[in-house]
């Protein structure tokens, strides 16, 4: 849905990170779903609850189909790779039945967090796993003490942007012709650890 690197570097609101950054969501939504909140049609059947879990560098291949499917540009797998080499890089992945159906990568330094990349492969899309992977990956976060997360997202996917609001993402500024594929810009979303707290006191909002 708006995935792209702006070049081999990215940094958060106060920490530099040595890596190319892209937006946080899949770029592929050609069958209009929301792919990671589920299905904007209404369905009786219960969606399956994948185990979210910490990756290690043999689940490259996997992540690379993924990103393959859903990623613009895509990420080599010598990119996917360092990223079990950079001791500031968590790789987070989504399993049903024991396969990888999605991944999350983000770098914590101190207190802050940055979601670099997040893919949902085609064909398990519009089963909110996205949803739940991006969550469950934050309530680990916060857990670890992290009291900042940002993220970049295309400035027209307003799909993607509701999802961080409904969790508690706020814009906090903008990098304008972010995206190498067709220069658009992207905005800079912010969630505070208090912010999130509050939402899952109120209500679980996966």
């Amino acid at each position: 849905m708006g995935g792209a690197r702006g070049g081999h570097s990215s940094s958060s609101p106060s920490h530099t990170i040595e890596h190319a950054s892209r937006s946080a969501v899949p770029d592929n939504n050609a069958s209009g779903k929301n792919i990671l909140g589920g299905d904007k049609r209404a369905s009786t059947r219960r969606a399956p609850q994948p185990v979210v879990c910490l990756l290690s560098a043999e689940c490259v291949p996997e992540l690379y189909e993924i990103e393959i499917e859903c990623n613009r540009p895509i990420w080599s797998p010598q990119l996917i790779t360092n990223e079990f080499r950079n001791a500031h890089s968590q790789v987070y992945g989504a399993r049903l039945s024991g396969r990888i159906v999605g991944f999350l990568i983000v770098h914590v330094i101190l207190d802050e967090a940055h979601i670099l990349n997040f893919g949902i492969r085609n064909s398990f899309r519009g089963e909110g796993i996205g949803r739940v992977l991006l969550v469950e990956v934050i309530d680990r976060l916060v857990d670890e003490g992290v009291r900042i997360v940002t993220l970049e997202v295309r400035a027209t996917n307003s799909v993607a942007r509701k999802l961080y609001e409904s969790i508690g993402f706020a814009e906090a500024g903008m990098r304008a012709h972010y995206y190498t594929d067709n220069g658009e810009d992207a905005l800079i979303l912010r969630l505070d650890a208090q912010s999130f707290l509050s939402r899952r006191a109120a209500g679980d909002p996966r």
